[in-house]
Order: C-alpha cells, then structure tokens, then sequence
C-alpha cells in the first residue's frame, strides 16, 4: 500500500489539533517543521 503524505512548513493549530486535522484529512505521513501555536522549540529550556 502507498503511505499519501506531505511536507508542511506550519499548521497553525495547537499540536493535538493539528494532528485530528491531519489524520481527518487522510493523511498518514506528514513531516512537519517544529512550529507549533502551542509548543516552543526555539530555546532548549523548553523542550522535555
């Protein structure tokens, strides 16, 4: 079977979030950049 997915710069949903939108539009493969409206990458204290 052939995985459909994309690669997206940003979504700008929070990260559960945008995981139902992902999934709810068929995909199973999704490579993301770390920009998330919830989460913060850009300082290492903040990533656990």
């Amino acid at each position: 079977m052939l995985q459909v997915g994309i690669f997206n710069g940003y979504f700008p949903y929070p990260l559960e979030e945008q995981a139902k939108k992902i999934k709810s539009i068929g995909f199973n493969t999704v490579q993301l950049d770390l920009a998330f409206k919830d989460v913060d990458f850009s300082t290492p204290d903040s990533i656990t």
